[in-house]
């Protein structure tokens, strides 16, 4: 699947042209992480989503034993979206559940 082809089947996107989702995706880089990394922690500054194009990754709340799972996310799924929306921190953490791709 091509950059644009998948920008075109996230919802957030979906009011954007075919133009507007051919510039967007001249501006995004690929980032490897492997399994365990760390991608951001509950609390950093925020300022860019992420999309899965290959691996999987889980979202977390807290630290320690009062780690909450909250969701884990695969191919064709983003997150991070919060803090490009309202500028607040980080509001949970993310990490690799295995060798990933993703696209920021």
């Amino acid at each position: 699947m091509t950059r644009q082809e998948l920008l075109a089947h996230i919802p957030l996107f979906e009011s954007l042209t075919p133009q507007d989702i051919d510039t967007l995706s001249k501006r995004l880089e690929e980032i490897d992480y492997a399994d365990g990394a760390v991608i951001f922690k509950q609390g950093d500054e925020g300022s860019s989503l992420f999309i899965i194009d290959d691996g999987a990754v889980e979202i977390s709340y807290g630290e320690g034993r009062g780690r909450i799972m909250l969701a884990t996310l695969f191919n064709g799924q983003y997150f991070g979206e919060l803090s490009l929306f309202d500028g607040s921190p980080r509001s949970a953490t993310a990490t690799a559940s295995k060798i990933s791709r993703l696209i920021r």
